[in-house]
């Protein structure tokens, strides 16, 4: 029953994904953002946190700047990103892109950034400023094409793509995606569906709805499914990059293989130094699955402030997720997912 904890293994140099969450703040209010049913502060990370989880570069691979804020408001970060860039190691980042002005995007290009995903729900105002609270398409997409135009000029390796999460509400603009892309002067996608689901509004937003209901119309979902398998082939006439992340087709079974957060090879601090598995489990939030909705809960297996990182991965908690993630059953923590 416990065999899991035997034959402890020391982290490897290079090992793992180092995922930090350099603030809980943001600056819009997205209906299906799972921060709407958190608790606890909006708080940056403090440097003395960062200079912590520093200390433990030697086993990181690379690093991701993202967590549930918005990490272009900490006033710090292209300090971080510098520092671990002294460090060797790749960093990338997702934001929504609202204050991706033209000096910082020079400031992230001068710090050494190699990857930037910009969140873009729909590619139609109509479609994407519901979506993104506070946010003006005009604007973003302005900025998006500044920033790409900025790279071109400056001749700088990084890497500029566009995220895109599927919900009900965003389906009209899935062929519209590779036009947007061209005109943009983007060339890489990140696709996945609506997964991580808070409420019930996420529940009825998302395909998973229809996919596992076996009573629900499923001409929505295969219809994008549709979408999803013309987009895959504009991608490649066009020459440009896809990752999707969801499975096609979805069906009953949710495969443990198609988790983005890839827990078992990744790691993810939190911006008050908190240990996780991923970003979803880091902070106490509510949860809703088949109509059924969970008490807020978390999965914290360590803090990096008061242990190293090999004592926390080497948890019996934290052992016993990655046994189950592995081989079977899936954690409870996984079950909403």
């Amino acid at each position: 029953m416990f065999s899991f904890l035997k034959n402890r293994k020391s982290l490897q140099q290079n090992s793992l994904i180092f995922n930090i969450e350099p603030t809980f703040r943001c600056n819009l209010k997205c209906p299906t953002c799972p921060r709407n049913s958190t608790e606890g502060g909006r708080f940056d990370m403090a440097p003395a946190v960062f200079s912590r989880i520093c200390e433990e570069l030697g086993c990181a691979q690379s690093l991701d700047l993202t967590g549930w804020g918005e990490p272009l408001l900490h006033p710090d970060i292209t300090s971080m990103i510098r520092k671990v860039k002294k460090r060797g190691l790749p960093v990338s980042m997702t934001s929504n892109g609202t204050l991706l002005s033209e000096n910082m995007t020079s400031e992230l290009i001068d710090a050494g950034l190699d990857k930037l995903a910009v969140s873009v729900d729909g590619v139609t105002p109509e479609t994407y400023e519901p979506i993104r609270k506070g946010a003006v398409y005009s604007e973003v997409c302005k900025n998006i094409k500044a920033a790409v135009s900025l790279v071109h000029r400056k001749s700088s390796p990084l890497e500029i793509s566009l995220a895109f999460t599927i919900q009900k509400q965003n389906l009209s603009d899935l062929e519209l995606i590779v036009p947007w892309m061209k005109e943009h002067g983007v060339e890489i996608l990140h696709l996945k569906h609506l997964n991580v689901l808070s409420s019930h509004f996420d529940w009825q937003n998302s395909l998973l709805s229809n996919a596992l209901d076996s009573e629900a119309d499923s001409s929505q979902l295969r219809k994008a499914e549709a979408d999803i398998i013309k987009i895959r082939e504009e991608i490649g006439k066009a020459g440009f990059s896809l990752n999707f992340f969801s499975q096609l087709p979805m069906d009953e079974r949710l495969l443990k293989q198609n988790c983005l957060a890839a827990p078992l090879n990744s790691v993810y601090f939190s911006y008050d130094g908190m240990v996780s598995p991923c970003c979803h489990l880091g902070h106490k939030v509510s949860r809703f699955f088949h109509n059924t909705c969970y008490a807020p809960d978390h999965f914290i297996t360590g803090n990096i402030m008061q242990a190293s990182l090999q004592n926390i991965w080497d948890s019996p908690d934290y052992r016993r997720f990655r046994s189950e993630f592995q081989q079977g059953p899936r954690p409870a923590h996984c079950e909403t997912c």
